[in-house]
């Protein structure tokens, strides 16, 4: 754009070079012609009405070399001024891109809360699984009245889009987050998995999935989302330093808008 912009300013000047009167039109006509000026026909043809808008308009524009140059640079202006306010437009959009906070889900991980890794059991815990997961902030100004909602389910894939279902997050507590700020969670499943859906998910017929949705309003005021929805699969117990890989579906944000 810059480039296009400076082609387009070298043109114009050039235009109003060539918009300079010539001195030869600055001279007094020949006899011959003023004697034509001041003839009755002659007046009589400058004071007709369709004579003074088809001659001096048309006429003088299309013969004229001042004239049409002078409608050609009014024309060319026209266009520069539209171009640049697409660029002001494009500007200030690509400025709001660069500095508007982007919150998304730094990492998370299972793990089976009576299995602990490298700990004694917890008989009454285990089947119950829990989660860590961080969000984080990766945008350049803060992430304010933000709230997060996240939840556990087994299903398997194909009934994931009816199953995992986000609800209103109404009522939730807000919180700002700061640019490459952290905000870590912790949730469990309320149910035991059952021996049969344990598995289901070594076997990989079933997936272990956390999903949820973030919101927040940036930094010029306009409210912005991410929805998140990570798996495992194809072991147990699971353990926190396993990290989850994102789901093909379910995964959403206004990152672009």
């Amino acid at each position: 754009m810059p480039a296009i912009r400076l082609v387009a300013i070298g043109f114009f000047f050039a235009l109003c070079g060539v918009a300079q009167a010539d001195p030869w039109r600055l001279e007094q006509p020949p006899p011959a012609v003023q004697e034509r000026q001041q003839s009755p026909a002659y007046a009589a043809k400058e004071q007709d009405p369709k004579n003074e808008v088809g001659e001096t308009f048309w006429e003088r524009t299309l013969y004229d070399p001042v004239a049409l140059s002078t409608v050609i640079i009014a024309l060319f202006t026209v266009v520069l001024g539209i171009g640049t306010g697409f660029l002001v437009v494009d500007g200030r959009r690509h400025s709001r891109h660069a500095l508007r906070a982007y919150v998304f889900v730094d990492s998370a991980g299972f793990f089976d809360r009576g299995l602990p890794e490298n700990e004694p059991q917890v008989k009454d815990l285990i089947g119950f699984i829990g989660c860590s997961i961080h969000i984080k902030n990766s945008g350049q100004t803060p992430a304010y009245n933000l709230i997060h909602w996240a939840q556990i389910a087994i299903c398997t894939p194909e009934e994931q889009d009816e199953v995992l279902t986000i609800p209103p997050l109404d009522g939730a507590v807000p919180n700002t987050l700061a640019p490459g700020g952290f905000n870590s969670k912790w949730i469990n499943r309320t149910d035991q998995v059952a021996p049969d859906e344990i598995a289901d998910v070594i076997a990989g017929r079933k997936m272990l999935y956390l999903y949820g949705r973030v919101e927040y309003n940036d930094t010029f005021g306009r409210r912005r989302f991410t929805n998140h929805r990570l798996t495992f699969s194809g072991g147990w117990p699971p353990y926190n330093r396993i990290g989850l890989i994102y789901s093909e579906r379910g995964n959403e944000s206004d990152q672009n808008e």
